[in-house]
């Protein structure tokens, strides 16, 4: 009954687990954020610049890059999907990267009162399942399924079952109002966890960063922050 009261375009509900403290992000503008104070605090970055190699040196590492190399005393391999690759350029394999593409309908901002909580159906062992949920800019989003594939192409398979499971949970919503659909892929692995250590000295790989992995970012740089530290290298906070 409280469920409800809450949330009166849900199909017929036996249980549900409430998360207040959950929230949402646009985790485009937040990454370009993550961006943007990085440069503010001394960072350089380089777009377009795949690494194509990684030698150890006596004072750390250098990256052959398409743009040039680059000296390091300390490497995180945050690569993503790419992660698995990288770190064989300073180790042997230690792990594979299974990529897994989900799929999403973006529907007008008509829509976007339909729910106005996340909702979630039981998660199974491909991840949380297809979700509805409002957006920060008033819009509804709907996805993913999960789909072994390296790539962002839609599918009318893939669209199709987004939309047969996401109606087992909000039966009305209305899939016409769609604006953009778009693909994303998780960087999973053969391993059940993030996958965080040294694969070499000074190589540090933060790989294997599926879901929830947007949600953990600040924790693990935190801790790749200490991890770091503890190897040598010198970071102390700034005071703004």
């Amino acid at each position: 009954q409280e469920v409800a009261e809450m949330e009166p375009h849900l199909a017929l509900v036996k249980a549900a687990l409430y998360a207040p403290s959950a929230a949402i992000v646009n985790p485009w503008e937040y990454a370009i954020a993550l961006a943007e104070n990085a440069v503010e605090n001394g960072a350089q970055v380089r777009l377009s610049s795949a690494v194509t190699g990684a030698e150890k040196t006596e004072q750390g590492w250098l990256l052959h890059t398409k743009t040039g190399d680059v000296e390091a005393r300390f490497v995180v391999n945050a690569a993503g999907v790419r992660a698995g690759e990288v770190h064989e350029m300073a180790a042997p394999r230690s792990f594979e990267t299974h990529p897994c593409r989900g799929e999403y309908y973006l529907l007008d901002k008509c829509e976007g009162t339909r729910v106005s909580h996340v909702i979630f159906q039981c998660p199974n062992k491909l991840g949380k399942g297809v979700l509805v949920s409002p957006t920060v800019h008033g819009n509804l989003i709907v996805g993913p399924n999960a789909d072994d594939a390296n790539s962002v192409a839609n599918t009318a398979s893939g669209l199709a079952f987004v939309a047969e499971t996401a109606r087992k949970s909000v039966p009305d919503v209305d899939l016409r109002q769609n604006i953009r659909n778009f693909a994303g892929v998780r960087a999973n692995t053969d391993q059940s966890d993030f996958i965080f250590g040294f694969a070499a000295p000074g190589f540090l790989d933060l790989a294997g960063m599926k879901s929830p992995g947007l949600t953990a970012a600040p924790a693990a740089a935190e801790d790749a922050v200490r991890a770091l530290e503890e190897a040598g290298l010198n970071a102390p906070a700034k005071a703004d």
